[in-house]
């Protein structure tokens, strides 16, 4: 379970294979189940990452493909925010700003994208030096 902690420490995590939030206080006693609701959930799509951002739930999907949607916190879909065709990656961050972090590691590349989609920037292999 990949998780996201809101501003009252309450904790959310992921149940993989239902598609859906589940949300404890920071005693972890359990709150509520938010099932996430999107057109691109299908019966092979398992949720493996959430993350929070102001007051929105950034979670990454994986089917043969993976993508990130952000939803509200009654589980409505509000947009895609990376395709399946930019990433195939199973951890993602974000900053402070909103900019979604990537470890695609069939690329062996980061990517940085802005909360509007955007690639920023790519650091791979290509991009290192050794001191």
């Amino acid at each position: 379970m990949v998780y996201g902690m809101d501003i009252s420490n309450n904790i959310y995590g992921c149940e993989y294979r239902n598609n859906s939030v589940i949300v404890f206080d920071k005693n972890l006693n359990f709150l509520k189940r938010i099932p996430l609701k999107s057109p691109h959930i299908t019966s092979d799509t398992s949720i493996i990452s959430i993350r929070l951002y102001e007051n929105h739930m950034y979670v990454m999907f994986r089917r043969s493909d993976y993508r990130i949607q952000v939803f509200s916190q009654d589980g409505q879909l509000l947009r895609l925010v990376i395709p399946s065709s930019d990433i195939n990656g199973s951890f993602f961050s974000l900053d402070r700003i909103g900019n979604i972090i990537v470890a695609d590691y069939w690329a062996n590349q980061i990517k940085i994208f802005s909360n509007s989609s955007h690639l920023i920037h790519t650091i791979s292999n290509d991009n290192l030096t050794e001191d």
